[in-house]
C-alpha cells in the first residue's frame, strides 16, 4: 500500500475537492487545499519528469504555489478578521497556519533536492 502523503495525485484531489466544497459553503477555507494542490503537482513532477528537467521542474512549481498559498493565507486571514464568528476566525486561522507550514515544508523539501545526488534510472 502507497503512502498517500508522497502520492502527489491524491494530494492534488484532495485540495481540488476542498476548493469545490468551498463553493458551496460560502467562506470555506482554502489556503491549505492550495498548499496541498502545490506539494502534489511537486510531487507528480518529481515522479514523472526526466532526471535532466526534474528539478527545474519542482522549483518551478514550488516558486509558483508558495507565493500563491502565502497570498490565498493573507487574504484568508483578512477575511476571517472581518467575520463576527469566532468559530469562522479560528477555522481560517488553523487553515492558514497549516497552508504556511506545509509551504515551508514544500520548499525546505526542494531545496534539499538540491543537495540530493542524482539517481541513476536503470
Amino acid at each position: 500500500m502507497r503512502n498517500r502523503l508522497s502520492d502527489g495525485p491524491s494530494l492534488i484531489g484532495v485540495g481540488l475537492a476542498t476548493v469545490l466544497l468551498a463553493q458551496l459553503v460560502h467562506g470555506w477555507p482554502i489556503a491549505m487545499a492550495i498548499a496541498l494542490i502545490g506539494w502534489g503537482s511537486c510531487l507528480s513532477t518529481l515522479q514523472r519528469s526526466r532526471p535532466q528537467v526534474r528539478l527545474a521542474r519542482v522549483v518551478l512549481f514550488a516558486g509558483i504555489y508558495a507565493p500563491l498559498t502565502a497570498l490565498t493565507a493573507a487574504a484568508q486571514f483578512h477575511l476571517a478578521m472581518q467575520k463576527l464568528s469566532a468559530v469562522w476566525q479560528v477555522a481560517a486561522a488553523v487553515d492558514a497556519a497549516i497552508a504556511v507550514t506545509l509551504t515551508c515544508l514544500l520548499l525546505r523539501w526542494t531545496l534539499e533536492q538540491f543537495t540530493q545526488p542524482e539517481r541513476v534510472e536503470r
